[in-house]
């Protein structure tokens, strides 16, 4: 009988195979001699791998108890384990999410430093890096004298359990390992090689997606050269990492790395090439069970000759260059070895063969002879070519190079890492469509196992995914500056290729007409709704709404009821960010119904939950944008469920739900979005769910997690965008605003001062973003009781907004308001009463809510002149408005029952400032901002009467408030004091 694989004795000493594979090889050790003694050497080289020092046994393993806290993340269970490190499920508390969480091991952790720092290097390597197959990194930190790196928690199993779970089809191994392949490259792209790539450093989780993790051995492209073990040409192979000196996996180490030479990129392609090829053919590419025959076999560069049904013998051929022993020989860089990875020479071929024909019947005609051959193989499989070359015409080497051309000539600080993180999504989406095309060839032509209505309709869905790329890759090779900023989330946008996999969830469609006239005009309208979408997806929207109008009307002319659901869901979301909700409202509702038409539930889900937030936040009506919420978990339910859609639903859900009040049901929302975002590839989108997150914490009165959740959302947005990006500048400004609600004034001017420089250096001085921000510094300035300052800033925010905004803009009646509160904190009454009457015109034809605010401008300005009944008057119809806006314990209605109640206190109305004051007192005071509720501890406090103990009580709470907000607090504690003191 045979022996063993080298690569079933490792896994059986390291305890990697299943039950069954293991009593299967335990049963044949136990009657062969020679492999029984292999296995016995196998065993004493990998214990060797895991002392501390030569000869000494390893500390038993102590394993973290379920519940056991490291850091902030509480340990759910092991999944896993290393060279280096024990890998456990967690659960991080503060985001509510699963995470993995690895500690380097303890015997490691007490006499090796340096592999302490490989650990940590690994999470910073991580972190550094952002693409869809590269595990995201979270936090890395140390517990108890060990590392720990938490990280994105993958659904899955690692490439080596993937591979034994059941056969594989080469395309699935092919295009699982490209995708580990950009991942690589990305990290390439970043300066950094890997060093110990391998099947147990890919995690290929349920989406199908590979990922590649265990950076610990990471260093910079071109490192210095790790020391060599001594006598590193004896003992057998080990599958782990070796970590005391040989840095690495011996099994899957380039020869220059194993002899401890300098490496760069290259070694990497080397273990990739090794591993693809361990993959694909079931066993490792050079026989050798010690390290001494290991070398001497890849120094011959003599690769086994194995065969694997039906894998390509040009696959073979590229990956024996990627094994040559000489790294100058191999291929310069991961992204040569997949761009001829993904290439697809059956369709060179049939062009040769066209044009042999041509011969052929040239040399016919003139009577020459000719010797012809065919090609060997399954014809049928022939007919499943093409794939990789069509994807290549939409998002290939040519339109990488454009995109980067026009990403690089914006002069966008922030273009080289949008350029990078967009375009690994690019090529991974091309690789999915790939190998989704090829396979659903092949299960019908090759396997006739897919019947021909199937491969239709998955070829059309197929069509629509190729038409949105390459629209988006186009868009890319003419793209200014706000397709490069919009360029990340653009990526992300486009339509999942998942979803065009057999299943109910495209026979129950509507088939598509039969006559070929009506498809090609389908196929045309598609073609045309792709680009819109891509020009959405990149933020313009005006040009995407000019582009989609047309649309919808050529879309009801086909009557095909999914065609015109898709048209009409894309012209009603446009419309909607434009600003146009009447219009926007009836489309989207159009989109519904020609949904539930067509049987397109994906399509009429968004729609719905669009109508969701629109109808049920925006236009103020909760009950129809809650059945509207009902109808889209309906149709998600219907059509299998979709964690992108329902990601949304939970969002505009959440928006609806705090619009009303409610605040806990909203946070619940807004936490099950996010958890839905970890499930996704990473995009900006994950970052912004934290902000409905940190919006809803706010509400419910936890604002140090409101500001911690928007540290994290600004911590995962740098990573995947760049300091420098504008969205980042949004979450710096949207920081600052949790900052100012605790109190951290100065933290707060310095990330608004931050989110400032990289608008106007990205925007320009006059964007829109820009006076937003400027208007927030005013507002800073406004709560340390720096009028003059305020002033300067809102003047400034009136200038841009009268740049870029139309004359009768609500956000230029609200700048008018603000320049009065400036005004009227300077004691410049009559140029303040100018801009209230500027900000009440521009806001009362139309019944806008932001009156409420300018009443109560108006109440201040008033109450400032000692006007009593005027200011009275003007705080009363704040209340109204706010009450029937916003709900009767609504925070800002309560801030604005707290402004009436200090006026009628100061105008000697001391029986109606208590009742106001009781009710403001009453709203909830976890929802209320800390210096709006100590506002009304302090003046119920006064109109209560020092004498009263419950007085005396509120306003030393309130005094614990002003007391940290410094010199803008100073005037409120000095009399709080004296009030205290009667």
């Amino acid at each position: 009988m045979a022996c063993l694989k080298e690569s079933v004795v490792l896994d059986l000493v390291d305890g990697r195979l299943a039950p069954a594979e293991r009593a299967e090889a335990q049963g044949h050790v136990d009657s062969c001699p020679q492999c029984c003694e292999l296995v016995a050497q196998t065993a004493r080289a990998l214990l060797s791998t895991r002392t501390r020092e030569p000869g000494a046994q390893p500390d038993p393993p102590s394993p973290l108890s379920r519940g056991a806290q490291v850091g902030r993340y509480l340990v759910v269970g092991p999944v896993g384990a290393g060279g280096m490190g024990v890998v456990y499920a967690a659960y991080d508390p503060k985001l509510d999410r699963k995470i993995a969480l690895k500690l380097l091991r303890p015997e490691a952790s007490r006499s090796d430093a340096a592999t302490q720092e490989r650990l940590l290097r690994e999470g910073q390597a991580l972190a550094r890096l952002s693409h869809p197959n590269v595990v995201a990194v979270f936090d890395v930190g140390t517990f108890d004298d060990q590392v720990f790196v938490a990280m994105e928690f993958v659904e899955g199993a690692t490439l080596a359990q993937w591979l034994r779970e059941t056969p594989r089809l080469w395309p699935q191994v092919l295009e699982v390992l490209v995708g580990a392949g950009r991942g690589l490259a990305t990290a390439h792209a970043a300066g950094l090689i890997h060093r110990d790539f391998k099947p147990e450093n890919v995690l290929v989780g349920r989406d199908g997606r590979a990922r590649v993790t265990d950076f610990g051995l990471a260093r910079p492209v071109l490192a210095a050269p790790s020391p060599a073990i001594a006598g590193a040409a004896t003992g057998p192979v080990s599958n782990l990492t070796e970590t005391r000196a040989l840095v690495g996996t011996p099994a899957y180490m380039a020869p220059e790395q194993l002899r401890g030479e300098k490496v760069d990129a290259r070694a990497d392609v080397y273990a990739f090439c090794l591993t693809l090829f361990e993959a694909l053919y079931g066993e490792r590419p050079f026989a050798g069970t010690t390290l001494e025959s290991l070398l001497a076999a890849r120094a011959s560069g003599a690769v086994r000759q194995v065969n694997a049904a039906g894998v390509p013998a040009r696959l073979r051929t590229l990956i024996a260059r990627g094994l040559e022993p000489d790294p100058a020989q191999r291929y310069p860089s991961m992204d040569e070895l997949l761009e001829l990875l993904v290439q697809d020479p059956r369709a060179r071929r049939k062009r040769r063969l066209a044009t042999a024909g041509v011969a052929l019947a040239l040399a016919a005609a003139v009577g020459l002879p000719v010797l012809w051959r065919a090609g060997q193989g399954d014809p049928r499989a022939r007919l499943c070519g093409g794939a990789a070359q069509k994807a290549g015409e939409a998002w290939g080497a040519q339109q990488r190079e454009a995109a980067r051309t026009a990403f690089l000539a914006t002069r966008a600080p922030y273009a080289e890492q949008a350029l990078a993180s967009a375009t690994g999504s690019l090529d991974a989406y091309a690789a999915a469509w790939t190998a989704m095309r090829t396979e659903a060839c092949e299960a019908t032509r090759v396997r006739g196992e897919q019947s021909e209505q199937m491969l239709d309709l998955r070829m059309a869905c197929l069509d629509r995914r190729w038409r949105g790329l390459n629209a988006l890759s186009s868009l890319f090779a003419s793209a200014d500056p706000r397709t490069v900023e919009h360029a990340v989330s653009a990526a992300a946008a486009l339509e999942p290729i998942s979803t065009c996999a057999a299943g109910p969830a495209l026979t129950d469609r509507a088939s598509l007409p039969a006559d070929p006239a009506a498809r090609r005009t389908i196929a045309e309208v598609d073609d045309a709704l792709a680009r819109a979408q891509a020009l959405r997806d990149s933020g313009r929207w005006p040009d995407g709404l000019h582009a989609a109008r047309p649309l919808l009307p050529k879309a009801r002319e086909t009557r095909y009821r999914p065609l015109e659901a898709r048209a009409a869901l894309l012209l009603g979301d446009l419309l909607d960010r434009t600003g146009e909700l009447a219009e926007a409202e009836a489309t989207l509702s159009e989109a519904v119904w020609a949904a539930e038409a067509g049987r397109e539930d994906v399509s009429g889900a968004q729609a719905a939950s669009r109508l969701t937030s629109l109808v049920g936040y925006r236009r103020s009506r909760p009950d129809e944008g809650q059945r509207w919420a009902r109808h889209a978990a309906a149709l998600l339910e219907r059509a299998g469920g979709d964690d992108e859609t329902q990601a949304r639903l939970d969002a505009d859900l959440g928006m609806l739900l705090r619009g009303t009040g409610k605040y806990e049901a909203a946070l619940e929302r807004f936490q099950a979005a996010r958890a839905r975002r970890e499930k996704l590839p990473a995009d900006p989108e994950r970052a912004n769910a934290l902000f409905g997150v940190a919006l809803a914490l706010r509400d419910v009165g936890r604002q140090d997690e409101a500001r911690q959740t928007l540290e994290t959302a600004l911590s995962e947005q740098t990573a995947l965008l760049g300091p420098a990006h504008p969205l980042v500048a949004k979450t710096l400004s949207e920081l600052s605003g949790a900052e100012i609600r605790v109190s951290r004034l100065e933290s707060a001017e310095t990330h608004l001062k931050q989110a400032l420089a990289i608008l106007e250096a990205t925007l320009g001085p006059d964007h829109i973003e820009v006076g937003y921000t400027v208007n927030r510094l005013g507002n800073l300035a406004l709560a340390r009781g720096d009028f003059a300052e305020a002033l300067a800033r809102f003047e400034r925010t009136m200038a841009i907004g009268r740049v870029t905004l139309q004359a009768d803009h609500p956000e230029i009646a609200m700048a008018h308001n603000n320049l009065a509160l400036a005004l009227t904190g300077l004691g410049r009454y009559a140029e303040s009463s100018e801009h209230v009457r500027a900000s009440k015109a521009g806001l009362e034809a139309r019944a806008h809510p932001f009156l409420a605010e300018v009443y109560a401008t108006s109440g201040e300005l008033e109450a400032a002149q000692g006007h009593c009944p005027e200011a009275v008057a003007e705080f009363g119809r704040a209340i109204a408005i706010g009450e029937r806006e916003l709900g009767k314990d609504h925070p800002d209605v309560a801030a604005n029952l707290t402004a009436l109640g200090r006026t009628e206190l100061d105008c000697a109305r001391q029986a109606k400032a208590r009742e106001h004051l009781e009710r403001a007192a009453a709203i909830d005071p976890r929802h209320r901002p800390p210096p709006d509720l100590a506002e009304t501890q302090w003046q119920l406090a006064r109109a209560l009467g020092a004498k009263e103990p419950r007085a005396r009580e509120l306003a030393v709470a309130a005094r614990a408030f002003f007391a940290g907000r410094g010199k803008s607090g100073a005037s409120r504690v000095q009399a709080i004091d004296r009030f205290v003191a009667q």
